[in-house]
């Protein structure tokens, strides 16, 4: 089954697979590989410090196979290549 952002026509953009590593706890690494479906980019902001400054960086919008949507850092994130 293919999955196609907005309407089914020249223009509709095919999801694409990816993997991403999830944060591991107790190995203290981004080793919990994760495959999703990639449906854009985002922006995520942390409050940051004491100072009062904010963190910005992009993400990755992914929906998971159960259905729900995890932002991984775009870094972590890799486009599966489909045969």
């Amino acid at each position: 089954m293919e999955l196609y952002i907005g309407t089914f026509n020249k223009e509709a953009k095919r999801l694409r697979r990816v993997k991403f590593f999830r944060y591991n706890k107790d190995t203290k690494k981004y080793d919990i590989e994760v495959l999703g479906l990639f449906h854009g980019w985002g922006l995520e902001i942390d409050e940051g410090d004491s100072e009062g400054r904010f963190n910005n960086y992009t993400v990755a919008i992914v929906e998971l196979d159960d259905g729900s949507i995890d932002t991984p850092l775009s870094q972590c994130i890799q486009f599966i290549k489909e045969s």
